[in-house]
């Protein structure tokens, strides 16, 4: 046992420690506080680094690191479909689901969701977000309501339709008044009327990866059962794996389980391409954007590390200056350690005073990132400087206060005293504290030129997304999506006419030049993935987006037609089977020869499905996907019997945007109670497109322009306090005969030759992360010559005149009589 006087003892030290400390605190504010500029200069330096660290790290906490919001959430995995030539993020189908639930012995339960439309159609209409979803799905993620209860589709789905539903909290909340009552209470919704037996918990959330197409507010929640069939890969799916199970011993259970049904349904599965893929649902998630996350905090750490630099040349320069003070505490009987431990205490008050204020920049930082945030960022509602990021701040406050006061310290600690005092007030300048000046340069200028080259490939990414011909003319093109009952319009005919008589009334309002309407509209993932085959090859069956469009799309959107004709109103009378696809499909299945009279299978994957369709016309190629895919085949066909929603697209003679109010009350009143929704314009869209690759430039050149400053800071530092150091040496020299101009590239040589060192670690790191930034790069090289050159030169021309204009000052400007009489 620890004795009673030990005990006393160790508290005692510890009092005296602390004692101490607050007293070396108290004394490094009274210092710093007689030199107020480098004391200011210091702390907002650390204070930007450490504000971008905080906001950055605020999205790593919220996105990669905070555990989804859900019961255990390592063992949930989603499943998905891996099918040859799907693009895209396949679901399973009802069949195959079941298969997993009756045989599967790692998996200890099983649900599936899919988003149909849903629209409030009492009292004000309004369109809100909807999840179809199986008993299991809920109960997968652990969640149980905040009132009520959950569904079960046995007793909540009626025979026609849906009899109960769940809402969402935030739903409760803003279109209910948080009414106490709601449970049981009647809404009317896709123009019938359900009964709410449940209230979800405030900030649920549903988070599956960005190809899921799920969005995580969902406000509605209705009850189904999956239909038995193998065809229709419909269904999101996620699985809770029983306690222990590993994913690998998932994987291989299911795989055998996915061999077991390619042999005893071939006709369902022809090609034997099929099979179970099983990933951590939050691995899933965030994958999109992981890389993008780390690039930036590996950014604002570098920024941190220059600050670093630049407080410990300025407290290098300080402690130069401050030898003869340090040989008299020591004169006075202070040891080496305590030297040390005063310096240090310096540096530390200055970081925890640029923590501080730090603190303040990263919450304005968060604000920032989540206004320019790209619009794949998952779980946004996550990312707040919180208690985690508090504490982590403070952290890396500390440590910055450590690091950039640790090489001054030391070096301080180890001065010939004597000397320093024999020395009449003189300053006394070691090759050491020169050389690690030196040294902290090179970091600073390699560090800099890593974050500007990563800048400048994000600029010349930006400038070819800028230049891809999408296509089409966004200008001046206003969408917005339109919706009839399924149950009040099942009939092809009645939905067509509603449609036909939409796009009259639209192309009547003044300032309309052009209407019509698309399902799946370019740029936006909520397009319709199918198959097709050549009559020549009519098993090859290929992936492509099938686009149901009415008559003048392509003159809406100034697509061009290459041969052939657009598709008319007798077209959609006549239900005639015909398509039109885009110039690269033509060439690519009938090189040299006319499309136009060609017939393709639609709907192709099975024998069983497929049609077969005659080719009118061929139309440009569309960027569909996105701008970083050019090569997805579009097959566009007849409004037919398929949708129930569709995205209008007008294109206005001027003001696209001061259309959307009277457009909006024109179609919703040719009656049939659904609202006009998702109202956006068609740059938006294009705009969206780009939003990763914006988001990633803003913020490293953001962070590549704070760094060349503060390196530009740190040269001008060093060159300065060098230049002043030796006045009397220049002095000697030009009484010898030297002349300004020899001065003058003496004096460079002490900043230029340590940036130019730098510039060359710098492109040797660049070229060594560069591969951490290819997947956010567009059509350029992640080594490319032109940026690395023109980056290097950037670069070296700020140190240049970083070292020049300290030399200009106080070297040639000065009286070198008067330094050579010291």
């Amino acid at each position: 046992m620890v004795s009673l006087n030990t005990v006393r003892a160790n508290r005692r030290t510890f009092v005296r420690f602390s004692i101490n400390m607050l007293n070396d605190f108290r004394y490094a504010i009274r210092i710093l506080r007689q030199n107020p500029g480098v004391m200011i200069l210091a702390i907002v330096a650390l204070a930007i680094g450490i504000g971008a660290n905080a906001a950055i790290f605020s999205v790593v906490n919220g996105v990669l690191l905070r555990p989804l919001p859900y019961k255990d959430p390592e063992r949930l995995v989603f499943v998905r479909a891996d099918l040859q030539g799907e693009i895209g993020h396949a679901g399973l189908a009802g069949s195959e689901i079941n298969d997993i639930r009756n045989e599967s012995k790692l998996v200890e339960e099983i649900g599936w969701m899919v988003n149909p439309s849903a629209n409030l159609t009492g009292g004000e209409m309004e369109h809100v977000t909807a999840a179809t979803a199986s008993d299991e799905f809920l109960r997968v993620l652990g969640v149980q309501p905040a009132m009520g209860r959950l569904l079960s589709h046995k007793e909540d789905q009626g025979p026609e339709r849906v009899a109960n539903l769940l809402i969402s909290y935030e739903l409760w909340q803003r279109r209910y008044n948080r009414d106490p009552n709601i449970i049981g209470r009647g809404i009317e919704v896709n123009n019938f009327t359900a009964t709410i037996v449940g209230v979800l918990p405030e900030r649920f959330r549903v988070y599956l990866g960005a190809g899921a197409q799920a969005p995580p507010q969902i406000d509605i929640w209705f009850p189904a059962d999956s239909f038995a069939d193998r065809r229709y890969h419909q269904y999101q799916t996620i699985a809770r794996l029983r306690g222990g199970v590993t994913l690998e011993q998932a994987q291989s259970e299911l795989d055998a389980l996915a061999l077991r049904l390619v042999q005893e349904y071939p006709k369902d599965y022809p090609n034997g391409d099929f099979r179970f893929r099983l990933v951590p649902l939050h691995q899933d998630l965030v994958k999109p954007v992981r890389t993008a996350i780390l690039v930036l905090l590996g950014a604002v750490g570098f920024v941190l590390l220059i600050a670093c630099a630049n407080i410990a040349n300025l407290m290098l320069a300080r402690a130069s200056g401050r030898q003869k003070e340090i040989a008299v505490r020591a004169a006075l009987g202070a040891t080496r350690l305590r030297v040390i431990r005063q310096l240090l205490s310096e540096s530390i008050v200055l970081a925890m005073f640029g923590g501080a204020l730090g603190l303040l920049l990263g919450r304005w930082g968060v604000d920032a990132l989540l206004y320019l945030r790209p619009q794949n960022l998952p779980r946004q509602d996550d990312i707040a400087l919180d208690g985690v990021v508090t504490a982590f701040t403070v952290a890396i406050a500390l440590i910055s206060g450590i690091l950039s006061g640790l090489a001054p310290a030391l070096h301080s600690a180890k001065t010939d005293f004597n000397a320093a005092l024999k020395e009449s007030g003189r300053s006394h300048t070691s090759g050491a504290g020169s050389s690690i000046r030196t040294g902290l340069i090179v970091a600073q200028v390699a560090l800099s030129l890593i974050l500007l080259i990563g800048a400048g490939l994000m600029i010349r990414s930006f400038a070819n997304m800028r230049s891809v011909d999408l296509g089409f003319d966004p200008a001046e093109v206003l969408t917005f999506r339109v919706e009839v009952s399924p149950r009040e319009y099942r009939d092809f005919g009645k939905r067509w006419n509603f449609y036909r008589q939409a796009m009259e009334v639209v192309q009547a309002q003044p300032g309309v030049e052009a209407a019509s309407g698309i399902v799946g509209l370019p740029m936006d993932p909520a397009g319709l993935n199918d198959f097709y085959a050549t009559v020549e090859n009519p098993d090859a069956a290929q992936n492509a987006i099938f686009s149901p469009v009415l008559p003048g799309y392509f003159r809406a959107m100034r697509i061009p037609l290459k041969t052939g004709r657009d598709f008319t109103t007798q077209d959609n009378d006549e239900a005639a089977a015909v398509a039109i696809i885009d110039e690269h499909s033509a060439q690519r299945l009938w090189p040299g020869e006319s499309a136009i009279g060609k017939r393709l299978y639609v709907q192709a994957r099975t024998r069983s499905m497929r049609q077969l369709a005659e080719i009118v016309g061929v139309a440009g190629h569309v960027q569909y996907g996105g701008l970083r895919e050019d090569t997805r085949p579009v097959v566009y066909i007849p409004y037919r019997n398929l949708p129930y929603i569709v995205t209008m697209t007008v294109r206005a003679k001027t003001d696209a945007l001061s259309l959307a109010a009277s457009l909006k009350k024109t179609v919703e009143g040719l009656g049939g109670r659904r609202p006009v929704w998702d109202i956006r314009l068609m740059s938006d869209y294009v705009s969206d497109a780009m939003a990763e690759t914006r988001f990633a430039l803003v913020m490293l050149g953001m962070m590549s322009g704070v760094a060349i400053l503060l390196s530009a800071i740190g040269i001008y530092g060093v060159v300065s306090y060098s230049v002043a150091a030796r006045l009397q040496e220049f002095a000697i020299r030009i009484a010898l005969g030297a002349q300004p101009t020899d001065i003058l590239r003496l004096s460079l040589a002490w900043g230029v030759a340590p940036a130019a060192v730098g510039i060359v670690i710098g492109i040797v790191g660049a070229i060594a992360l560069s591969r951490l930034l290819s997947t956010l790069l567009f059509s350029v090289s992640p080594t490319d010559f032109t940026t690395y050159a023109a980056v290097s030169s950037l670069l070296f021309v700020v140190a240049l005149l970083a070292c020049y204009i300290p030399v200009k000052l106080r070297a040639l400007r000065s009286d070198l009589k008067t330094s050579l009489l010291r």
